[in-house]
């Protein structure tokens, strides 16, 4: 882990901010054919604590896992972030 970075508990709440918060479902580091390593396991489950744990931050938020995306996930499943888009002006009144 990074302790250089700012971590989201240190951060404030974003209160009633509408928040969609997007997390890959294919790691970068995964090799086709292969079990996933140990330490590829613990990185992809302190990649998802951390967007949970910045989904928490606002009461109107949701945090959702995009199998068959990997980092870019505009480019591999781009209908999933535009719904996300959607549901975030929803919950905004639009």
């Amino acid at each position: 882990m990074n302790h250089s970075r700012r971590s989201p508990s240190c951060r404030k709440s974003f209160g009633d901010l509408p928040l969609v918060v997007l997390t890959r479902g294919v790691s970068p580091y995964a090799q086709l054919g292969k079990p996933q390593s140990a330490l590829n396991k613990a990185f992809e489950d302190e990649n998802l604590a951390i967007h949970k744990e910045i989904a928490g931050l606002s009461t109107q938020s949701s945090h959702r896992v995009v199998q068959g995306a990997g980092h870019v996930i505009q480019a591999d499943q781009p209908d999933a972030v535009v719904q996300a888009v959607f549901e975030a002006l929803g919950r905004a009144g639009y």
